[in-house]
């Protein structure tokens, strides 16, 4: 039986990334005998919002600034390392003390993976880099590149986001679906659903004025948000800003969102970036027709023009809203993509994904 020691910045987060490490790690230990131990380091909460209950849980809470607070890192790591003695060391923190990790590890004798998990060059679509910035972003891509190098597997979720790293070993292993049990969906509710983080790179802040050109044709329509609450974005006053009180709908995380999705008809994506875009597939395993920007580097990979959903040019608004008023404006258009959106996921079940898994530590 191998052991797998995980390392990752929390696992107490309502997100698609907290959701998948939940599924992928019960699965390797009730399917393939793993045992698995999970360090995280800056954990909020000590109680998971998804389960990871049959697993070793150490909350760490790290202290310092700068380059103290990445030496306690480091220390903290290599001590849970000799106390575990785990056979494969992966590494799912994709902050900056992350990526530095596998240098201080290269003379351990644990296999090393590192999960990449979102766009490397997301800098550069959140704002405008001033060169000093720029510069700044250039050296710490060369120091990650270096360090990188010594990891023994580098897992990426796409094939777009292969392309962005120089390591000696890459392969693409993309997130699993874990939906199993779909309820029935006609796709005539008069909702659609978006399902992400209050956060910028989410793209809210597009997404309501878009909502508003929308119901401009069809107000008898709403749009139900599914996310944590962020103050600091003040959805709330865009949204009466907008005059969208009547058509905007605020929900909070469930454990049960697959209902969600199967009381909507279509489904809105506006991320800046992605690293895959996990709630596209369980969208469309639930039937549902999808439109996303097309922003690096998920929503490609997993959205085919015209025949499971839309593609919009980013960042063009007009564009998205007429797309979306083509969906609501033709059943047969809307019941036929969905359809072609439940059969090009079969490819993501969790057996199939899972089994990449197995191959690769067996591999080491």
């Amino acid at each position: 039986m191998k052991k797998l020691l995980y390392i990752t910045h929390r696992v107490d987060g309502i997100g698609g990334l907290q959701r998948v490490f939940s599924i992928k790690t019960n699965y390797l230990q009730e399917h393939y005998n793993y045992d698995v131990v999970i360090v995280t380091t800056n954990a909020k909460t000590p109680q998971p919002f998804f389960d990871f209950s049959k697993h070793k849980l150490l909350n760490e809470q790290l202290t310092g600034w700068g380059p103290f607070y990445l030496l306690n890192y480091i220390k903290t790591v290599k001590t849970t390392i000799k106390n575990e003695k785990p056979d494969v060391v992966i590494i799912t923190d994709n902050g900056l003390k992350g990526f530095l990790l596998p240098f201080f590890l290269r003379k351990s004798d644990v296999k090393i993976v590192f999960e990449q998990h979102g766009f490397r060059f997301y800098e550069a679509i959140e704002k405008k880099l001033s060169f000093f910035e720029k510069l700044n972003v250039s050296v710490k891509n060369k120091i990650i590149d270096y360090t990188t190098s010594f990891v023994d597997e580098f897992v990426v979720l796409t094939q777009a986001s292969k392309l962005e790293w120089q390591v000696k070993s890459c392969q693409v292993i993309p997130n699993p679906l874990w939906i199993e049990n779909v309820p029935e969906n006609s796709l005539k509710n008069k909702n659609v659903i978006f399902v992400g983080r209050q956060e910028f790179v989410k793209g809210i802040d597009l997404l309501l004025p878009i909502w508003e050109k929308v119901i401009q044709k069809h107000s008898d329509w709403k749009l139900h948000i599914y996310s944590d609450h962020n103050p600091d974005l003040k959805l709330n006053n865009l949204v009466q800003q907008l005059n969208l009180e009547q058509n905007v709908a605020f929900h909070g995380p469930t454990l049960s969102i697959e209902k969600a999705y199967s009381n909507a008809s279509i489904y809105l994506m506006t991320s800046r970036h992605e690293g895959f875009g996990m709630v596209l597939i369980e969208a469309m395993a639930c039937g549902l027709p999808c439109v996303a920007f097309d922003c690096p580097t998920g929503p490609a990979e997993l959205i085919s023009q015209g025949v499971n959903g839309y593609l919009i040019p980013p960042f063009d608004l007009d564009a998205y809203a007429k797309k979306i008023n083509h969906l609501i404006e033709d059943d047969t258009l809307r019941q036929q993509l969905g359809n072609n959106a439940q059969k090009s996921i079969h490819k993501f079940q969790l057996s199939t994904i899972m089994e990449q898994w197995h191959q690769l530590f067996t591999s080491l």
